[in-house]
């Protein structure tokens, strides 16, 4: 069983699948309709991850129900041991993000594991 990853989706990757999802989709602006195009969804991907950045910088946790959340969480100065030669440092005190997946994100993992379970019998 090969139990490496698929596909590396990276920021191009992701725009295409989205732009290919709104294919046949289109925004009403008056007797108006406009489609998605690249452009347009590669701004707002975009815009997305910048809003991301800025409200961690803030401080601020970031929650999409279902999905996933994200919170800067506290680390204090605690002793550490680098394993090369083997002398102990204290690693300073900083934030660290904090990822945890939701429902909707788990389930389609527990759905692939199914499918790639299923395709080795």
């Amino acid at each position: 069983m090969n139990k490496n990853v698929t596909e590396e989706l990276i920021v191009p990757g992701i725009v295409r699948c989205i732009t290919e999802k709104l294919e046949n989709e289109s925004i009403s602006l008056g007797d108006m309709k406009i489609h998605y195009n690249h452009e347009t969804v590669e701004t707002v991907f975009k815009t997305f991850l910048s809003v991301l950045e800025e409200e961690i910088e803030k401080g601020n946790s970031i929650r999409a129900k279902g999905y996933f959340s994200i919170k800067p969480t506290y680390r204090s100065e605690r002793p550490v041991r680098n394993v090369h030669d083997n002398t102990e440092m204290i690693m300073p005190a900083q934030y660290r993000l904090k990822i945890k997946t939701g429902q909707k994100l788990n389930d389609a993992c527990k759905r692939y594991s199914d499918k790639k379970v299923e395709e080795e019998i």
